[in-house]
């Protein structure tokens, strides 16, 4: 899991104490993070033009790149010396309201629209304010380009550049490769009726998500160290016709 992701997923598990730490930490802007304060005002019912040019941007430079999180809520400045960059909140006046507005946004402010973008908010305490968490996956698909701009970036630092279609198409010309997602399933482990022997189970699911399709996929497994017990251990596969199991000590 890459860096934005396990990002969003702490934010999603734990909220406002999660971002809490994120601020209380300073964690700067990188190649995976940016601030925004809004300019959208609470009775607006889209969102203020210098928002949409930042998402269209954030969502361009992001996809383009290796991902990232856009956190909407926060104002991040560097001091005058230029030495530490400074988080200061600027809550949403109305979080779920501006949640609703990027959600709607998202499918027109690039080309092509991308797919696969989380959206998450989070409340403060008591309180409708809080701030917009945007998960930007990686394009799978080839270079975006922001609808706001006119133009293709690419995160570098802690902005979004400008680069040429040349220069990106080259760097999405590599074969495209399949992204295989698994998943395990287990089942209860057996014993048999003298009582020496064990029997656990388990499943793999795994889906590709990528663009092109996954042709030899394989599982490797480690059994740990058995030391002399390894001779004693049998694995086998439900279908070995088609799952071919090989095993060997590394």
């Amino acid at each position: 899991m890459d860096r934005a992701s396990e990002l969003f997923e702490r934010l999603q598990a734990d909220g406002l104490a999660a971002l809490k730490r994120i601020l209380d930490e300073e964690e700067p802007e990188s190649l995976f993070l940016d601030y925004k304060k809004s300019a959208t005002r609470q009775e607006d019912r889209a969102l203020a033009r210098s928002d949409r040019e930042n998402l269209s941007k954030a969502l361009s430079g992001f996809a383009n790149s290796e991902g990232g999180l856009l956190i909407w809520g926060v104002d991040a400045r560097r001091e005058p010396n230029g030495q530490r960059e400074v988080l200061e909140k600027a809550a949403l006046p109305d979080a779920i309201a501006f949640r609703t507005l990027i959600e709607g946004a998202i499918s027109g402010v690039t080309i092509p629209a991308l797919s696969g973008v989380r959206v998450l908010h989070i409340l403060e305490e008591g309180a409708g304010t809080g701030f917009v968490i945007v998960h930007v996956p990686k394009s799978l698909i080839g270079p975006i380009r922001s609808v706001a701009t006119d133009k293709y970036h690419l995160r570098s630092g802690s902005s979004f550049g400008s680069v040429p279609h040349g220069v990106l198409a080259g760097m999405f010309g590599q074969s495209p490769q399949p992204v295989i997602k698994h998943n395990l399933i287990a089942h209860s482990a057996q014993l048999n009726e003298r009582r020496d022997q064990v029997s656990i189970a388990f499943a793999v699911s795994a889906g590709n998500f990528g663009a092109v399709l996954a042709r030899k996929v394989f599982l490797t497994g480690n059994l740990a160290e058995l030391g002399e017990m390894h001779t004693a251990v049998a694995v086998d596969a439900v279908h070995p016709t088609v799952y071919e199991v090989r095993r060997g000590l590394l």
